[in-house]
């Protein structure tokens, strides 16, 4: 006796269950594959911060201690500038070249975000033929208090066109100028005058666990973080 062969097509029930089959593991996979994308951003961060440490530290062995200066004589531009440029390679292009070194979590959310934010409280500042920064100059990095919780660069807050800071390193809704963005799954890297690189998360008000300048009424002053 012959057997008959008959091809069978699926039927719409069928085809419906495979369609939500897929759209429920695709629902389960995309938070881990977006996780994972950030935790890539996250460490990618940490190595940039780490990496700009690195120059300022090679730039202070080669200028008997000194810092560089966050302005630069014209074309001014901040601490990514003509003083540090040996040591970065050969950089043509600086907007281009700026983005190996912003924090790729903010640059996605704003393209703007081109650099970490850099501490004005502990590179000198140098402008129109003159320092301007009568508590730190000559900005000796061995003047520094504490070198371990006095911060160098952090992440640089999407909404914010920040580029350097002083005491003013806290999470707050509604106010943007010198706000901390919580860009790393509601964290922010911190770089330090050592040379190591924390993730904090402080909540919305707090400050960064840092060294900052002392605040009054009238006045406030950056000579608490120098010898």
């Amino acid at each position: 006796m012959n057997t008959v062969k008959r091809d069978r097509n699926f039927t719409l029930i069928e085809l419906l269950i495979v369609i939500a089959i897929i759209a429920i593991l695709a629902s389960m996979l995309l938070p881990a594959l977006s996780q994972a994308r950030e935790m890539a951003y996250k460490t990618q961060c940490v190595n940039r911060i780490k990496q700009l440490n690195s120059v300022v530290s090679i730039y202070c062995s080669d200028s008997d201690g000194v810092l560089p200066p966050l302005v630069s004589p014209p074309p001014t531009q901040l601490l990514l500038n003509s003083y540090l440029f040996p040591y970065l390679g050969n950089l043509q292009n600086l907007s281009s070249n700026l983005l190996k070194f912003c924090c790729p979590s903010a640059y996605k959310l704003n393209n703007n975000s081109d650099r970490h934010v850099a501490n004005a409280d502990i590179f000198p500042y140098y402008s129109g033929g003159a320092w301007l920064n009568s508590d730190s100059y000559p900005g000796k990095i061995d003047r520094i208090k504490k070198a371990s919780r006095t911060f160098s660069f952090y992440c640089q807050d999407p909404k914010s066109g920040t580029k350097y800071t002083t005491y003013i390193l806290r999470t707050r809704i509604g106010w943007e100028y010198n706000n901390v963005g919580l860009v790393h799954t509601n964290g922010v890297n911190v770089g330090f005058v050592d040379g190591h690189v924390e993730t904090q998360r402080p909540r919305i008000n707090e400050y960064l666990d840092v060294a900052h300048r002392t605040t009054g009424a009238s006045s406030s002053s950056a000579s608490v973080l120098w010898e």
